[in-house]
């Protein structure tokens, strides 16, 4: 990649960073850049978070508030001095340069730039993913309390465990069958068929098995009936 950002034919024109004076500027600057976009993603997954908490109202108290706040104002610092690091580093490049070089500086930032994020692509995806994970974890905290707020019996505290638990083995089910799907798609069938016998068994036990077991069955309609009895 580093050709295109450079003018003239061939290995002549590579020769200045090739040769052991000026051949490590180009790592260092993309170090440089790694770190500034690292940061950025810090920055953003943060204030997701902190913005996630507000709307939410999931602070379990006012000190957690104030530490993310800190590390978020520490993380901003950290970013504004890698960004000037850049900067400086930048300024260099001139006492790297051949009078007859002729290297297109404008080119050469912007194919380092896109070396890093595509360097970064994985992670990029896995803060994504975190950020998703927060704002549905908060979500869920915000539903949770307002259930609770509600002041719900002992009997409907037990009958909304279980549908939430019912909720989660659906979920797990379904992640199953995608599974499924996508090894069948990508006709990337494992060698062993017992991989698959046993994501089947997975799914078929789980929606086989009833939302109430015979204990908790049993438990509410005693409790069903006593309440009956008592009006």
């Amino acid at each position: 990649m580093l050709k295109s950002v450079v003018g003239g034919n061939g290995k002549k024109n590579l020769q200045w960073c090739k040769s052991k004076e000026n051949f490590h500027y180009v790592p260092e600057h993309t170090r440089l850049l790694d770190r500034v976009y690292y940061l950025k993603l810090e920055e953003d997954l943060w204030k997701n978070y902190l913005i996630y908490s507000e709307t939410y109202n999931c602070w379990t108290s006012p000190l957690s508030k104030t530490s993310m706040e800190k590390y978020i104002e520490k993380n901003k610092q950290n970013k504004t001095k890698a960004e000037e690091e850049v900067q400086k580093h930048v300024l260099l490049l001139k006492n790297y340069q051949q009078p007859n070089s002729n290297i297109d500086e404008q080119r050469l930032w912007v194919v380092l730039l896109a070396l890093v994020r595509k360097g970064q692509k994985k992670l990029s995806q896995h803060y994504e993913h975190r950020k998703k994970r927060l704002k549905n974890s908060a979500q869920d905290y915000s539903l949770v309390r307002a259930c609770y707020d509600c002041q719900p019996t002992q009997d409907e505290i037990m009958s909304m465990q279980i549908i939430w638990q019912a909720t989660i083995n659906e979920c797990k089910s379904q992640q199953n069958v995608n599974i499924l799907k996508q090894h069948l798609y990508m006709k990337r069938i494992p060698k062993s068929l017992d991989y698959l016998d046993q994501l089947f068994s997975n799914v078929e036990h789980t929606l086989a098995r009833p939302i109430y077991n015979d204990n908790i069955r049993t438990t509410l309609t005693t409790r069903h009936k006593k309440n009956y009895c008592t009006k």
